[in-house]
């Protein structure tokens, strides 16, 4: 006997009653006009500055062959290959990509507010979090799109910073900042703390909204001075993920591990649901793409 549309629906809803990670692909922002990978290429031969001087030999040897590769037809990620880039080139190509996203966002964004319904990522951040008061989200996406999906939403954020106008990579007080009282009632009532139910946002290859300051990892929509903490494609992003806490693959579950250092690799042995889009006008429960129990 065949499985069941009852038989498949209850194995998703066990799925989310044990607590799974969502990670979301360039595809949820591409849907929302943000620059695909081709794209990216595209910006990056007209903005990376090819004056001399501008980059040092070893940066210009590197975007010589790289920007023939792109012209040639190679993808982005083959192009950067898997070495790492001299600094000189590697800070002009996050500064490019980071400024042509940015300047997408902004549309996408406006896009999302002034929806008269709440988008699919709000819906189903919000649907998961009636069972459980916490759950993990993992994306590459430099953007905040799912930070807006889910203040659209109503729903809470924790992102690693705590503050608000500049926030400080911190992870402890940022958990705390989303801790409630609970006080119980009768003899003997105590009070309680507990979370209340949030997102954990973990953003291993940056934020738009990140930097660099003083030593200090900043996080602000503010246009501070300082690095912006975006790991460009190529074998860069590779090293960078390694050595930065920063770039950290997830949050620290206390009831079950620690944290680890900062890693190349997500360290969650959970059900996992890839989301590369959402396709509007479905709902949460027909579009998800399941993979289970997956060790990354």
């Amino acid at each position: 006997m065949g499985i069941t549309a009852n038989d498949l629906y209850s194995s998703i809803q066990g799925v989310f009653r044990r607590g799974l990670t969502i990670v979301v692909g360039s595809g949820a922002s591409c849907h929302y006009g943000l620059p695909s990978m081709g794209a990216l290429a595209d910006h990056l031969q007209q903005a990376i500055p090819t004056a001399p001087g501008t980059l040092c030999e070893e940066g210009t040897a590197q975007w010589q062959r790289i920007s023939a590769e792109l012209a040639a037809g190679a993808g982005l990620e083959s192009a950067l290959g898997e070495g790492n880039l001299a600094d000189s080139l590697a800070d002009q190509l996050t500064s490019a990509i980071a400024n042509h996203v940015k300047d997408a966002e902004a549309t996408a964004i406006s896009q999302i507010l002034a929806e008269e319904t709440i988008s699919a990522f709000g819906r189903l951040f919000a649907h998961i979090l009636r069972t459980s008061d916490v759950a993990d989200v993992i994306t590459t996406n430099y953007d905040r799109l799912l930070e807006v999906h889910a203040a659209r939403a109503g729903v809470r954020m924790d992102t690693m910073f705590y503050g608000h106008t500049i926030g400080r990579l911190n992870e402890s007080l940022s958990r705390e900042e989303l801790l409630q009282r609970q006080p119980t009632v009768g003899r003997g009532a105590k009070l309680t703390v507990r979370p209340r139910p949030h997102i954990r946002l973990s953003k291993p290859h940056g934020s738009l909204d990140w930097f660099s300051h003083n030593g200090e990892c900043l996080r602000s929509d503010l246009a501070l001075r300082g690095t912006q903490r975006i790991i460009a494609p190529g074998g860069n992003k590779y090293r960078l993920g390694y050595v930065s806490t920063a770039y950290c693959c997830a949050h620290c579950d206390d009831r079950s591990r620690r944290r680890p250092a900062a890693s190349g690799r997500f360290c969650y042995q959970r059900p996992t649901v890839i989301v590369d889009s959402i396709k509007p006008g479905i709902g949460a429960s027909n579009y998800l793409c399941l993979k289970a129990n997956s060790a990354w």
